[in-house]
């Protein structure tokens, strides 16, 4: 089961299901020229049986119904775990920034789409 919501700001939220339970999150925060994932989670004990990777395809694939070619994720720059993970779903590294009003380092990540479709 599946849940999508559009909140009042025009950012699209998701939830991950196991029956009834709640495993997942994310938000897609949809910008003028590209979507890019806000949040992206899944419980820990529910973690690599692709719950992560089921979620993932289903925010690409969202966006590119949305009329995106590209969506991308913001992470903390000293999360190389995370980075990996989404190297290895297809993204590629963009940048590595410093934003001194959060006053974090952040790396920028992005999966382009053809036609819609995650490629």
């Amino acid at each position: 089961r599946r849940l999508i919501f559009e909140s009042d700001n025009g950012n699209v939220m998701f939830g991950l299901f196991d029956d009834e339970k709640q495993i997942g999150f994310a938000e897609l925060d949809k910008r003028e020229n590209e979507a890019v994932i806000k949040k992206l989670c899944v419980l820990p004990q529910y973690r690599g049986s692709g719950n992560g990777r089921n979620l993932l395809d289903f925010v690409i694939k969202s966006a590119g119904g949305l009329g995106y070619d590209s969506v991308s994720a913001n992470l903390r720059a000293e999360d190389k775990e995370l980075e990996q993970w989404f190297l290895s779903k297809g993204f590629e590294f963009v940048e590595t920034r410093y934003i001194p009003v959060i006053d974090r380092t952040i790396t920028k990540l992005r999966a382009v789409l053809d036609m819609g479709v995650f490629r």
